[in-house]
């Protein structure tokens, strides 16, 4: 059976032997399409009040470290739209009227207008693929052309990208819960107490009592509530 995007997977699936070689596959399928700029963002929800974010692109490092705190979520409205919608961008700096720090920052180095794919991806972390230049709009045309090559290039590069960040993502594997360790977690999260608990899953109280002390352990939490909130944040439950 012929299957009409097999081109697309076979142009823009990124085939790679180390973390350079990626970059520079990735920086000839985004010039392909008539992009200058690229940087894909991983936001790891973790811990809570402080999410790390993780920056790749062909962009100046001491640009990305310079501006760093613009492109936390709270200052970066592509990144913070990757946590309640999927459907691609295409932006332009210059008509935006909110956010005016971020997109004055793309400005002055030249990437006015773009076109960024957010993600949610396993783990509850947030994920966007960004392309940008600096010479004209994305028109509808174009848009419609490229739009399947761009889509295919977003799924690669983030495919490609979590796998290099993977240590990143798999902080959660650590925890090492076992079943009913999340099981007690569970209902921790849903406000019940150590008694109701013990009544819900009909085992004795000092075993709950055991099992959340084991998760606050594992989870490197100071409290039972800290623990429920990580498991529930990593979707551990």
């Amino acid at each position: 059976m012929k299957n009409r995007y097999e081109d697309y997977i076979s142009a823009y699936g990124l085939k790679a032997a180390n973390a350079d070689e990626l970059m520079r596959e990735i920086d000839v399928q985004v010039g392909s399409l008539g992009f200058d700029t690229w940087w894909f963002s991983l936001l790891v929800p973790s811990p809570v009040t402080l999410p790390r974010l993780y920056l790749r692109g062909n962009f100046p490092e001491e640009w990305a470290s310079r501006n760093a705190r613009g492109w936390q979520p709270g200052r970066n409205p592509i990144l913070r739209r990757a946590h309640y919608a999927c459907l691609p961008i295409a932006w332009a700096s210059e008509d935006q009227s909110t956010d005016r720090e971020f997109w004055s920052v793309l400005t002055q180095r030249g990437n006015r207008y773009g076109w960024s794919k957010p993600t949610r991806i396993y783990a509850h972390a947030s994920s966007v693929l960004t392309l940008a230049r600096g010479d004209k709009p994305l028109s509808y045309t174009e848009l419609r052309e490229k739009g399947p090559a761009l889509m295919w290039l977003s799924y690669s590069v983030q495919q490609s990208m979590c796998a290099e960040l993977e240590d990143e993502l798999r902080v959660a594997d650590g925890f090492g819960l076992t079943p009913r360790e999340r099981e007690v977690m569970l209902w921790t999260a849903e406000g019940k107490t150590s008694s109701e608990i013990s009544s819900i899953l009909n085992i004795a109280e000092t075993t709950v009592i055991f099992h959340i002390t084991n998760a606050v352990k594992k989870t490197n939490s100071v409290n039972r509530a800290q623990a429920a909130a990580k498991v529930a944040l990593w979707g551990l439950f």
